[in-house]
This record gives structure tokens, sequence and C-alpha cells, in this order.
């Protein structure tokens, strides 16, 4: 058989060995979590920092958009002005021109009466009327109110088609409306920051990041940095669109075969999209996998020789020292006393021993059913205080004997039995829960020693709750079962040293005394 020195080293090196892959495994799991981790946190930092770029953005648009509105209006007010001074310039497109590059305009239109372009810088379009197009009849409202002055949004103009933005009021004396058209080039370039490419190149800092934007309610990718998929549906490429939804925790896809991590961040109306490659994501796990496994390998070595030293000075030798002790308590010495302390499982052991004595103790001298003391332990303790007599006062032994035990386990059981037995117990050890000693004989007999009373009244004040139980106690079996809890009783008192044979032969004539007295009565 090998020897525990041996077995302990061998299990030792293989649970090391278990242990160090065990820690790579976690170490493994950790560091992928954290990079996850990052590339959320990194994501989270893009879309705040878009956001931000979107509104700044925006807000420049606003201004832009809001400058360019007032230039508009402003220039046909001043055209107005200056054709109403001088009347003969609108038969004239070149002098017409003049006043155009004059105010940094590209089209004027002079429209009669009847809402009919009669005159300006670009005579194809003469004829045409505020119901020319869509275009057109946005002006159409100043034929009722000359008072309005109105500017179009940019929009595409009815002959060309190209983006222009448009305004139109009446001359002072209400002869002739002008309207002016601008290209409106500064706003198509703040308009052009909003974009999500310009954005996207913006943020865009690691060539190894794609970006995605994600229309909300089509699915379709209305961005990207990634050529040629812009148009194409999220679905199409890999996303799965449930969890682009709930993106900012993080998902695994599949992104045109390229298994990929990506986290998702609602902003305006779309989806943004921050995605990494998964072998990129971790490609420096095995590197530092790598350092720590060599680390692990190197405390593996180091601790199994560590250990070895010491196993027989701290293990070896303190089982041996165990080894003894239990071998004289199997032959019977319950006051053997284990006191091995080399180290804290040892000590633990020890108690754990002690304990178990202690334990073994208490099932040589006490019912395991009752809890109280059995013949044996009655024995044992009334033997020590009888070594006292001065200590003992005037006592009493009481003998007690249970009625109709046999009709409880007949009619109900003997589970029932157990616990009409206990419940007497019960009521035997509350009345010597003073100074007395509450034993079971074994059976249905019961022992109660009281003792260190001054007076015989005392005592027999005691004794008299005793018989008050006797009268009035009940037993309940289980919830809706009660019977009376029947006994009988006899005891002796004496003060002083004794001849116990002599206390428990009298006690036990009373109780049957008691007994046969009971019975009487109830014929």
């Amino acid at each position: 058989m090998r020897k525990l020195k041996n077995i302990i080293r061998s299990y030792m090196r293989n649970v090391t060995i278990i242990m160090a892959i065990m820690i790579l495994a976690a170490i493994a799991f950790i560091e992928v979590k954290y990079e996850q981790k990052r590339a959320r946190e990194s994501a989270a930092l893009m879309f705040e920092q878009m956001a931000q770029v979107l509104a700044e953005n925006q807000k420049d648009l606003l201004e832009e958009q809001e400058e360019y509105t007032r230039t508009c209006l402003h220039s046909a007010e001043i055209i107005a002005y200056i054709i109403e001074d001088n009347p003969v310039v609108v038969e004239s497109k070149e002098e017409l021109r003049r006043i155009a590059e004059m105010e940094e305009v590209d089209e004027i239109h002079i429209f009669d009466n009847s809402g009919r372009i009669v005159a300006g810088t670009h005579p194809e379009y003469y004829g045409y009327s505020f119901d020319s197009g869509e275009q057109m009849r946005f002006f159409k409202p100043l034929l009722t109110d000359k008072s309005l002055k109105l500017v179009q949004e940019i929009t595409p103009n009815t002959a060309e088609g190209k983006l222009m933005q448009y305004s139109a009021l009446w001359s002072s004396n209400g002869e002739f409306i002008v309207q002016v058209g601008m290209e409106p080039v500064s706003v198509l370039k703040a308009t052009e920051k909003n974009e999500l490419s310009y954005i996207f190149s913006l943020l865009r800092v690691n060539v190894d990041l794609d970006y995605y934007a994600i229309d909300e309610n089509k699915g379709k990718i209305v961005g990207a940095t990634v050529p040629g998929q812009v148009g194409r549906t999220a679905d199409e490429i890999g996303f799965d669109s449930e969890k682009i939804k709930d993106g900012k925790k993080g998902f695994f896809a599949v992104i045109d075969g390229n298994r990929s991590y990506c986290v998702f961040s609602k902003i305006g109306t779309n989806y943004i999209g921050w995605v990494i490659s998964t072998r990129v994501l971790y490609r420096s796990v095995p590197v530092i996998m790598i350092s720590i496994a060599f680390c692990l390998l190197l405390i593996t070595v180091i601790r199994v020789i560590v250990v070895s030293r010491y196993l027989e000075r701290y293990v070896v030798n303190g089982i041996h020292e165990i080894n003894k002790k239990l071998s004289r308590i199997t032959a019977g010495n319950l006051d053997e006393t284990v006191e091995v302390r080399s180290s804290q499982e040892f000590s633990e052991l020890s108690s754990y021993i002690n304990d178990m004595v202690r334990k073994l103790e208490r099932e040589r001298d006490f019912d395991l059913l009752t809890g109280l003391y059995n013949r044996r332990g009655l024995d044992r303790r009334m033997g020590q205080l009888f070594q006292n007599p001065e200590k003992l006062g005037v006592y009493a032994l009481v003998m007690i004997d249970v009625d109709g035990l046999k009709i409880i386990n007949d009619t109900y059981g003997h589970e029932k039995g157990d616990i009409y037995l206990k419940e007497i117990a019960g009521l035997i050890q509350n009345i010597s829960s003073g100074t007395g000693i509450a034993a079971r004989q074994g059976g249905d007999e019961f022992v109660l020693f009281l003792y260190a009373y001054e007076t015989q009244e005392e005592l027999l004040e005691t004794l008299g709750a005793l018989k008050e139980k006797q009268q009035n106690s009940v037993a309940r079996l289980e919830e809706q079962l009660v019977v009376p809890l029947s006994f009988s009783v006899g005891y002796t008192l004496a003060k002083g040293r004794t001849d116990s044979q002599k206390l428990f032969k009298e006690a036990d004539e009373k109780m049957y005394a008691d007994k046969r007295e009971r019975k009487n009565k109830k014929k």
C-alpha cells in the first residue's frame, strides 16, 4: 500500500495542474469579457461623439438656413426697390443680370398682377405662372395678399429640378412681384456635414472598425464605411434586426462571412453600429494567456517542491498523533482528549473528534427519544451527587409510570405513542428545571430526582405541582388529536446520605399504590 505522503504528493500535483487549467480558462473568459466591455465602452464613446457632432452640425445648419433666408428676402426687397425706382431696367435682361450679380443672387423674375413671369434674368422662364408647378404654387397666396413676403425652403425648381431657394414679395407700389432665386451653396455644404458618411470619416480612427447606419423603419443601410453596403438590408449582410434594437449590450453576428462583435445605439431615426471582427477584438488574448500559462507552470513546480518538503512535518506527523488518540478512544477511554494544533485543519479535526466523543457520552447517558437521562446516566449522575451529601439538602426520589401507553399505541400507532411519551418527558423536565434530574428508566417508566431544597415544605410544593399536572394535563398527538395525559406517581423524601436502592424501592411501591388507587376511582 502506498504511503500517505506519496499519495498526497501525487494528488497535489494532479490537482495543481487541474487548477492551473481552470485558472487559465477563467482568465481567458475574463479577458474575453473584458475585451467585449472595452468594445462597448469605445462604441459608447463613439456614439456620444457622433451625437455631439450631429447636434453641432444641425445647429450650424439651422443658423445657415436662417441667414440664407434673411439674405434671400433682403435681396428681393432691394431689387424691388431698384426696379420701382427705375422701371426701365425690366426691359433689359442684361441690366437685370447686372443687378443680380451685384446682389449676389442667381435669378430674378418679375411677375405681373396675374402671377405670370413677364421679365427677368432668364427669358426661358417667361410665361411661367404660379400654376406652373408645385414649386411655383408656393407663392400663389401673394395674389390675394400683397402684404405677404414669402421665402421658400430649398427645393428643386420647376424648369430644371435644380436645388434653389426662392423668395418673393410685392413692390411697394403694388404693381409687380419680384422673385429672386439663390443656389444654396453654403447651406448645402452645411447639410453635407450632417451626412453619415462625412461623420463616419471624422470618427473612424481605427481602420479595423466598421460603422453602419441602419434606417429604423425600413431596416436598410443608409451609411457605412464598407463600400457597397449602402442600400442593402441589415438582414442581408448578417445583422439580426431584433438584436440591433437592444444593441448597446453587444452581440455577435457573421457579417459578410466574418464573425464580428457588434454594438448598436439609436441616434435620431437610425441605428448606428460599431462593428469589429472577433479576430481583431481578441488578438491580445493569446499573448496574455501564454504569459500567464508560463507563470502558472513556474508556480506549480515551486508549489510542489515546497509543499512536499513540509508535508510530512505538518500533515503526516499530525495524523500519526491523532491515530494514537483514536486508538485509546476506541478502546473505551472516552475521557481522552485530542489536542493536535499544528494547523487550523488539525485543530478543527481535534475539535470534531472531541465533539464526537462528547456525543458518544451523551448517547451513552441519555435517552434518544425524550432527551432525558437514561438508566445509566441517572445512576452516574446520582452517584456524583451522593458523593457530596451535604449539598443534597432535602430531596425526593419520584417514580412515574405512564398510564394508557398500550391503548395509544394500539389505537393511533407507535408514532403517536412516542409523541405521548415525549409530552410526559417534557412535563417532567419542566418540574425538574430548578434543581433536579429527570430520567427515563425504559419503556414507560420515568424517574425524577429533586434535590437541594432547604425545607420539606418547599419540596412538597414542587411535588404538589407534579400532582396537579397529573390531574389536568393533555397530550396533543396531532393538530386535531388531543388525549388526556395520564401517569401514576410515587415518591419518598429524605435528607443526607442514604441507601439509593431503598429510595427506589419505597418510591416504586408508592407509585404502584397510586396506580391502584387511580384505577379504583375509575371503576
